[in-house]
This record gives structure tokens, sequence and C-alpha cells, in this order.
């Protein structure tokens, strides 16, 4: 015998309160945007997406306090650049340079070289100056960001930008990865469907409301006897 309350082929008594309550969102949702046959909802435009540039870095070398980052990437940068360094290694691909996908070992890495520069200068130069040998492993990274996004420059440029200006390059190198990110995320949500909300309407006297999500999304299509 069938409950009290409950229809056979029809949603539990127990869920019909909250399934009706999404139901009806989603039909107030689709009047307040649209008048036609069907509601589009927009994917929400990623941040940054825009500033990525073709050929060439997106953000100037000593843009230190621009966004994405700021101050914040700007500090870390110069006074604990193994940190940074790491940062961005673990946003990279494993394999793809030493360290890669690790924070751990990159700061490390970048620490250790760090070090050894230190020591060397203290050794050589009085103490006056440090050897920046982390550029060995940072002109390494710095190249393959710039071929993967088909940045044009060359390997000697590189080399002086790690050597003479470290920090202000992990800087420009963290933001871009971030923006090109951004813009890889933003051109899959452009060619993917976007959401459809169709208008409600009768099939066998039932009143129907239906949210079909596109690929991505959770799937699902309920109806609501009334």
């Amino acid at each position: 015998m069938t409950p009290t309350g409950a229809r056979s082929g029809s949603v539990p008594a127990r869920d019909e309160g909250a399934l009706r309550q999404q139901l009806l969102a989603a039909y107030h949702a689709y009047h307040n945007r649209s008048s036609g046959a069907g509601a589009y909802c927009a994917h929400a435009p990623e941040p940054y997406a825009a500033m990525a540039s073709r050929g060439d870095w997106s953000t100037e070398l000593w843009d230190v306090c621009s966004q994405p980052g700021g101050m914040n990437m700007c500090c870390l940068s110069l006074w604990c650049p193994c940190i940074q360094y790491g940062m961005l290694l673990e946003q990279l691909p494993p394999g793809s340079v030493t360290c890669a996908g690790s924070l751990a070992g990159g700061c490390a890495l970048f620490g250790a070289l760090w070090l050894l520069g230190d020591m060397l200068g203290a050794a050589l130069l009085t103490k006056i100056f440090v050897l920046p040998c982390s550029a060995l492993v940072h002109t390494q990274t710095r190249g393959y960001i710039r071929r993967k996004y088909g940045i044009q420059s060359h390997p000697l440029h590189d080399f002086f930008i790690t050597w003479c200006c470290g920090p202000c390059a992990l800087c420009q190198e963290a933001r871009e990865v971030v923006i090109r990110q951004a813009a890889e995320r933003e051109d899959v949500s452009s060619r993917t469907p976007v959401q459809r909300m169709s208008r409600p309407g009768s099939v066998h006297g039932e009143a129907v409301f239906a949210v079909e999500h596109s690929d991505g999304c959770n799937g699902w299509v309920s109806s609501l006897r009334q």
C-alpha cells in the first residue's frame, strides 16, 4: 500500500518542500532574466584573463606592485624569495623544470643556492656582495614559462634578468602564470555550453519545472506534481 501523502513515481513527501523551493527559485530566476523561450546563465568572467598578452609578458618587469599579487607578492619576492620561488614552481607541471610541482622542493633548492651565493660572496668579495647563484635554476624556470606562453626573448636575456633583478623577475613570472591560467580557464568556459533554464510547461496534466545543466555541472531534471 502506498503511504499517505506519497504518490507512485512522485517526489517523496519528506523532500517535497525543499524541492519545491528549488524549483520555484529556478522558475523566478528564469522570468527575471528573460522573456524569450529560454534563459541562459553566462559564465562568470575570470579575473585578470583580459590582461594576457600575445608574444610578450603581460606585465612589465618593473611593475612589482601591480596586480595580480600587488604589494604582498612584492614583499615576499624581496624578503623571502625562496618561498616565492617555491610557490611559483608549485604551479608548474612536474618534470618541466627542476623541482616543478613541489613548493617545498623549490623553496629548498632556491634557498640552498642563495646560501651558497652568500657564502661565496663573503669569502671572495669581503662580505660586500652576494653572488645570486639562485639564477642558475631561476633562468631555467623563466625560460620554461617564456616558451610555454610564446613570449619572445633570448636565454641570455633570461639569465641576466634573473642574475641582476631576481625579485623583480619572480614577481613578473608569478603574475604571468596567474594571468595565463585565468585566460586558459576563460577560454575553456567560453567554449562550454552555458546553463539553460527552460520555460515551465504542462505535460500530461503536471506542472514541470526543469533546470538542465550543461556538461561539467551536476545535471538533474526534476518535476513536481501539483
